[in-house]
């Protein structure tokens, strides 16, 4: 079992979950040598390049992933994310938007559409994606501290003070919370 493709993929995945990276690529590498076309391992070996910052080479196990399954939705949030952080914002548009589709990444995928937007200039149109993403994950607090920024930036203090109120009532502790009820009257 441990010598098939899958066995490999499997003890590299574990080995990635114990932090031990080093070990997890090679795992990788040995599944993808028996099964070139394992789709969770190319996406395996390209978040461990991407953790690595090393973005050229996980967008190439990213591209080898997508020609196979070009919905893939953990393959795609990962090209969203090299992408971003390559600059390239449009090929980041895509990925992000292909991961959007897949339920366990939706709401990550809005929260990061939302943030290619705020860098593009358009926070109105980030908004709605922030919202989608709280919608996703009523949890969400790093979304909600954008939404009250983004909702600052627009103008509209009294709107952003009223939620970061209402966040502070469940989350007492959320200190940038507290900043723009409490502080910002005060700057």
């Amino acid at each position: 079992l441990y010598d098939s493709a899958e066995g490999l993929y499997i003890q590299a995945k574990e080995w990635e979950r114990q932090r031990f990276l080093g070990r997890a690529l090679e795992r990788y590498e040995a599944c993808l040598s028996k099964d070139p076309f394992h789709i969770r391992a190319l996406v395996g070996m390209a978040s461990l390049w991407l953790r690595w910052m090393e973005c050229g080479k996980s967008l190439s196990y990213l591209t080898r992933a997508l020609s196979i399954d070009t919905y893939d939705g953990e393959a795609n949030y990962l090209y969203g994310m090299v992408h971003a952080r390559l600059g390239n914002l449009y090929d980041a548009r895509d990925g992000y938007s292909i991961a959007a589709q897949t339920p366990a990444y939706h709401g990550a995928a809005m929260m990061e559409l939302g943030k290619l937007w705020i860098q593009q200039g358009q926070p109105e149109r980030a908004l709605g994606y922030i919202e989608e993403a709280i919608a996703c994950d009523i949890g969400n607090c790093a979304a909600y501290q954008l939404q009250v920024a983004i909702l600052r930036k627009a103008g509209k203090t009294a709107e952003a003070t009223e939620l970061a109120r209402m966040r502070l009532l469940s989350d007492p502790l959320d200190h940038l919370m507290r900043y723009e009820e409490i502080g910002r009257a005060h700057v």
